[in-house]
């Protein structure tokens, strides 16, 4: 899980800012701040190691095949938004 990726975290990431100040919510947004994981949460992004809580019908089939390798969690995380659903991620999964 983590904050969805910007123009900003992306410069941070390059200048090495968000390695630098881990979990700061300025310099690292995508690591989501301090927050220490003990809540549930609505994310911007639920990373692919994590599982899905249900499969729903339309949102298998947003997984599309163009991506080989990164950034697939992002695109459905993308097209479960547009379908009206919210990731989240809760202590207890």
């Amino acid at each position: 899980m983590r904050g969805a990726q910007s123009l900003w975290s992306l410069v941070c990431f390059a200048s090495g800012m968000s390695t630098l100040l881990r979990r700061s919510r300025i310099f690292d947004p995508e690591s989501l701040g301090g927050w220490r994981r003990d809540t549930p949460r609505q994310v911007d992004i639920v990373t692919a190691a994590c599982a899905w809580r249900r499969a729903r019908s339309g949102t298998s089939s947003a997984f599309r095949q163009t991506f080989f390798m990164y950034g697939e969690d992002a695109d459905l995380a993308r097209a479960a938004r547009k379908l009206g659903y919210h990731p989240a991620i809760t202590p207890e999964a």
